[in-house]
This record gives C-alpha cells, structure tokens and sequence, in this order.
C-alpha cells in the first residue's frame, strides 16, 4: 500500500499524505499527514471510520444476489 498525495488548491506547496494505519471488520484507522518542518512541526489529523467494511459487503451481497437472479431469469428463446 502507498499513501496518496494530495494538493490544496490555494496553495500548491503544500501537500497532505492519507495512510491506513489499522483496518479490520468493524473500523478503519487513517492518519493524514501534512508537510512541514522540524522548526514548525508537521500538520497531522488522525481519524476513525467505523464500519466502513459493511458497505463493502453490502456492495458484494448486491452483486450475487443479482446474479442468481439473472441465472433465475434464463430461458430459451428460438
């Protein structure tokens, strides 16, 4: 996995960076990182997503679920 950059539109020196730092099935852990120095310290925002893995299956069930319908749905048409 490698992290994204991103560019503000009012200012194209700085950039974020977006890392998944913990994911399972209930929550997904992100850190955003922005640029920075040593002097001034670096621009960081940590959040948590919860249950984001549901519209994950949400999106499978949908799929297999159409699917069987459309095998359902097959006849022979001369």
């Amino acid at each position: 996995m490698f992290p994204k950059i991103r560019f503000s539109f009012s200012n194209q020196e700085t950039s974020t960076t977006k890392v998944a730092i913990h994911t399972n099935l209930f929550t997904d852990l992100y850190a955003l990182i922005g640029t920075g120095s040593f002097g001034t310290g670096w621009y960081t925002i940590v959040f948590k997503l919860p249950l984001l893995f549901c519209i994950w299956i949400g999106i499978t069930e949908v799929c297999v679920l159409q699917s069987v319908n459309n095998l359902g749905k097959q006849t022979n048409v001369p």
